[in-house]
């Protein structure tokens, strides 16, 4: 009876724990990135990153498309010329090139998470007051900061992406 109660010999509970726990410790050091995340599973957290960077790509397509139809009703409307509508299109893009230049450096400093919400920010707020815009050069500044936005999209979400969805999905 008494060496049943005892759990420090050779077959005993601790020291079969502590064996378990080497194994499994030498498990994990020998683990690459795509291992953990695998054995990590997929759960709440990689549906929410997933969702999430699902609605930013979403509302990047509807700009692009909003562009088109944007530029012939401006031209209509506020008499813009060819060049202006033209403008009116491209500022988007310059916007969105130069957000990722700036955006990709800083969320490697600041952290992808933050940059993430900054730019899915950008994006609403820009692109609602473009519809408040009352002139030609304001509606450029809030076109180009959606551009912005859109830019600096591209890179957390990528990295989210790649480092919370397990291969199984």
């Amino acid at each position: 009876m008494e060496a049943e109660d005892n759990t420090d010999n050779e077959y005993g509970s601790c020291v079969v724990n502590e064996a378990v726990k080497r194994d499994e410790i030498r498990v994990l050091l020998t683990m690459d990135m795509d291992e953990a995340i695998e054995r990590l599973g997929h759960g709440r957290f990689q549906k929410d990153i997933l969702l999430a960077a699902g609605l930013c790509f979403a509302a990047d397509a509807m700009e692009v498309l909003l562009l088109s139809f944007l530029s012939m009703v401006l031209k209509a409307e506020w008499g813009l010329t060819d060049y202006q509508e033209n403008t009116v299109i491209s500022i988007v893009f310059a916007g969105a090139a130069i957000g990722t230049l700036i955006l990709s450096p800083l969320a490697d400093i600041v952290g992808r998470r933050r940059i993430f919400a900054f730019t899915a920010a950008t994006i609403s707020v820009f692109g609602i007051l473009t519809a408040f815009c009352s002139t030609y050069e304001w509606l450029l500044f809030a076109r180009f900061m959606v551009g912005f936005g859109v830019g600096g999209l591209t890179v957390p979400v990528s990295s989210i992406r790649a480092f919370f969805e397990p291969h199984a999905i």
